[in-house]
């Protein structure tokens, strides 16, 4: 009994250590400047495009790393985290007082393209960056 409760948690441990590889991959592919191109599967203006600027840190389970978002002039501060193996990115930000996190579901990130679907009051958007 004593070895197949040794073995679970070192199976934990391992599982645990590799999950937090996954997501720490991810940051580090996000890490740069990217530009929204399409929004639906529509081209962006390029006076309209959004810079993310994706700050690379050594990421913790509850950590966020630095994120700014420039857009028409505009700097906005947010920060991120990627979560559940490389597969969410979860912003936080404080918008007029208010701090919000919004969850999305990345659909593909290599490192020239980052893609991800969000769902907000429910309406589902799709929006790809590529890295600059």
């Amino acid at each position: 009994m004593k070895k197949t409760l040794i073995v679970m948690m070192s199976f934990a441990f391992v599982f645990t250590i590799a999950s937090c590889n996954k997501n720490q991959k991810a940051v580090k592919n996000l890490d740069g400047s990217w530009k929204l191109v399409k929004v639906n599967g529509e081209a962006v203006e390029e006076d309209e495009a959004a810079t993310y600027d994706f700050d690379n840190c050594k990421l913790k389970s509850e950590e966020y790393c630095d994120l700014t978002i420039t857009e028409d002039g505009s700097v906005e501060t947010a920060t991120y985290k990627v979560t559940d193996d490389g597969e969410k990115l979860v912003l936080r930000a404080d918008v007029g007082g208010v701090a919000f996190e919004l969850e999305s579901e990345i659909t593909e990130l290599t490192s020239t393209t980052l893609i991800f679907k969000t769902t907000f009051l429910e309406e589902t958007s799709i929006s790809e960056l590529t890295k600059l």
